[in-house]
């Protein structure tokens, strides 16, 4: 439609009017109908096909650039060959294509003769401008002179489809007869001909009697059973148009083979039928098939041909082939390496914080993962996990009396004499390497030193003494 757009602003004002067209978006027209289709004679060598559903305006039929604005025409003058048509319409919009149309070829006939054989006194024969399976035409020479012998050249007249015949008449003082009947391959066999059965083409058999002119004829009899005329016409088309059906003489072909059309009738030439056959050939559809390994992490990143990929299986994609029109399938076979895991558990002691392992720092106890390079055929990484615990440190106590005169030679792991004081009371603590843990542990000593007595006896005495340290 069309539209004036106007602005107003704060004050109250309001612009020229801008008109604006909007147009319907052109429709795609459907394709063509193909509708009779008229195979190529002998007197018309060509063929011709009707169109209907054409779209309403003026329209162009591509492929033969035939133009025009009514919603049906016949397009002329087709030479045999396999055809399709899109139409464009007046929007400049193309169609999609027709169902192939399939147009024959124009069969070939030969003319046949009898060869008349004539005796003495025999009437001239007359050579006839028709022939047995119907071609009319002329003779060259146009009399039979028995005087000698001549090839005699048969010319159809134009429009039949038919080749040149040649004769060859002797004269021949012995009466004889050469008779021939010629009939369809339909024919219910066997053929009766002066009491002798014939069955097939060519057969020939004498019939010995006496002629008009009282001398011996021998009639010689062949039967000519005419072939049904035969047509042969091959074409090389891909699955999906044949999945869609090719029309052709009426039939819709959706396989591939030789397939015999319906029986036509054969230009009424001897009233023998025309059987056409059309040769259909799929051209292979071309497959390929890729074998890929990937790592589990490369999942995520992988692409082939645009399709989603969810893990190992085949995947299969298919397109138009760079060698032709037909469609190509390509298959993938994908396998996918696992990432390989490890679990390591390892207890240190705590003076071995911060604690390096695979480029990992641990400064306390806890789990941590490193991605680790492997040498596998496919350089997949692997997993490593180390769960680390801090061994506990251990302590002990001993607590021990001593006399002061002992601490001179008092050791305590392995700790010299030196390192304790004469006091009454003393902690002294140490680092051990426990057996258990093989880790550092504190061991502390609560020492009490009882201190020496001393006191002085007066003995008065005439004698010697001994004392109580045994000394005199």
């Amino acid at each position: 439609g069309t539209y004036d757009l106007t602005v107003t602003d704060a004050g109250s004002c309001t612009s020229v009017a801008v008109t604006y067209t909007i147009n319907l978006v052109p429709v795609i027209p459907s394709s063509p109908i193909v509708g009779t289709i008229t195979q190529p004679t002998c007197t018309t060598p060509t063929g011709s096909v009707e169109l209907s559903g054409l779209p309403s305006g003026n329209w162009t039929i591509n492929s033969v650039n035939v133009a025009g604005n009514t919603a049906t025409t016949t397009i002329t003058g087709l030479v045999p060959n396999t055809y399709s048509f899109t139409v464009t319409d007046a929007n400049g919009c193309i169609s999609i294509a027709t169902a192939n149309v399939i147009i024959d070829a124009v069969p070939s006939v030969t003319p046949i003769f009898q060869t008349p054989i004539v005796c003495a006194n025999s009437p001239v024969p007359t050579l006839h401008t028709s022939s047995d399976n119907g071609i009319t035409g002329t003779w060259s020479p146009s009399v039979i002179d028995l005087t000698q012998s001549t090839v005699y050249v048969f010319t159809p007249n134009a429009g039949q489809c038919a080749t040149t015949q040649t004769l060859n008449l002797s004269y021949s003082f012995s009466s004889s007869s050469n008779t021939r009947d010629t009939v369809c391959a339909s024919y219910s066999f066997p053929y009766i001909w002066n009491g002798l059965s014939f069955y097939t083409n060519g057969s020939s058999q004498n019939f010995v009697t006496t002629n008009a002119a009282g001398c011996d004829s021998v009639a010689a009899f062949t039967l000519v059973v005419l072939p049904s005329l035969t047509s042969t016409t091959n074409i090389t088309v891909c699955q999906d148009a044949l999945d869609a059906g090719i029309l052709w003489n009426g039939l819709t072909i959706t396989a591939a083979g030789s397939h015999q059309g319906p029986t036509l009738p054969a230009l009424g030439i001897a009233g023998c039928d025309s059987i056409p056959t059309l040769v259909v050939t799929v051209s292979p559809v071309i497959t390929s098939n890729t074998n890929i390994t990937i790592c589990q992490n490369q999942l995520a990143t992988f692409n082939w041909n645009s399709i989603p990929i969810t893990g190992s299986g085949t995947y299969t994609y298919q397109t138009q082939s760079v060698f032709g029109s037909c469609d190509s399938i390509a298959t993938l076979n994908l396998t996918i390496v696992p990432q390989a895991t490890s679990t390591t558990n390892l207890a240190i002691c705590h003076d071995q914080l911060p604690y390096s392992w695979n480029g990992l720092i641990f400064n306390a106890a806890g789990t941590q993962t490193a991605t680790l390079p492997t040498s596998s055929p496919f350089n997949c990484d692997s997993l490593a996990t180390l769960v680390l615990t801090i061994k506990p440190v251990l302590t002990s106590t001993l607590d021990t009396t001593i006399c002061a005169n002992q601490l001179a030679t008092f050791t305590w792991g392995g700790l010299p004499p030196s390192t304790f004081i004469n006091v009454p009371f003393q902690t002294i603590s140490t680092s051990l390497t426990s057996l258990v843990t093989l880790c550092d542990s504190i061991a502390s000593i609560n020492l009490t030193i009882i201190p020496a007595v001393t006191g002085t006896d007066v003995i008065s005495s005439c004698t010697a003494i001994t004392w109580i340290d045994g000394n005199v």
